[in-house]
């Protein structure tokens, strides 16, 4: 099998990955396994941005509880949510690897809706569970740009 560069989705998409439909993948037992049995190969845009997407998320939770007000989480889900745009307009990925993308960005968007108050039910402190989630998922699934070049 020829593993090639593929576009990410575009972000008219991205609602359709919120709806509900990536359940089935949403388990780590469902994710398609990378060539060899490892780890889908991120490109740097990818790894950057997630990496910056976990200072933000550490930074957010070293502040003290209760400091945090509405709008500190709704700034935070629109840097998480320029991200994920910078992601989906400029990354590409392995074939193969956006179904593992899928379930991490539909917890991203998860988390980012609840942070930025949207549902009617929607929890900010929740939301930060949720993103905390899809970092663990992206680093549980994905490997970074510079681990790859550390290999024997």
């Amino acid at each position: 099998m020829q593993v090639r560069d593929v576009p990410l989705m575009v972000l008219s998409e991205r609602q359709e990955d919120r709806s509900g439909g990536l359940e089935a993948a949403d388990a780590p037992g469902a994710m398609p396994e990378a060539q060899g049995g490892g780890k889908w190969p991120a490109d740097s845009i990818l790894a950057e941005a997630m990496a910056r997407m976990r200072t933000l998320v550490e930074q957010e939770l070293a502040r003290d509880g209760d400091d945090r007000v509405a709008t500190c989480y709704e700034v935070l889900a629109t840097q998480l949510e320029n991200e994920v745009a910078r992601v989906m307009l400029h990354s590409r990925l392995a074939l193969g690897a956006d179904a593992a993308w899928k379930a991490v960005l539909a917890e991203l968007m998860r988390g980012i809706d609840a942070l930025a108050g949207k549902g009617l039910f929607a929890k900010r402190r929740t939301g930060l569970q949720h993103v905390l989630r899809a970092l663990e998922r992206y680093e549980a699934w994905f490997e970074a740009p510079d681990r790859r070049h550390d290999r024997p």
